[in-house]
């Protein structure tokens, strides 16, 4: 039996810190975010479809450039 992991609000307080907690956290530590909500994302390939939105034209490059850390043998 697979399970699949789901880190949506509705399963915030089984994670290690929810979501509040973690935006809490950072307004008692004066630290500024910039909050982006989205429809959850389950897949890499989702991700991908929307990651444009919410990356800097650098973070953009930098995922583009990034390599697999170990290459598949099969």
């Amino acid at each position: 039996m697979e399970s699949i992991v789901d880190a949506s609000s509705k399963y915030q307080d089984s994670l290690p810190i929810s979501s509040d907690a973690l935006l809490n956290s950072l307004d008692n530590w004066k630290i500024s975010y910039i909050r982006t909500d989205h429809v959850p994302l389950r897949t890499v390939e989702e991700s991908k479809k929307v990651q444009n939105k919410f990356l800097s034209a650098t973070e953009k490059s930098s995922t583009e450039s990034t390599k697999p850390l170990m290459e598949d043998t099969k």
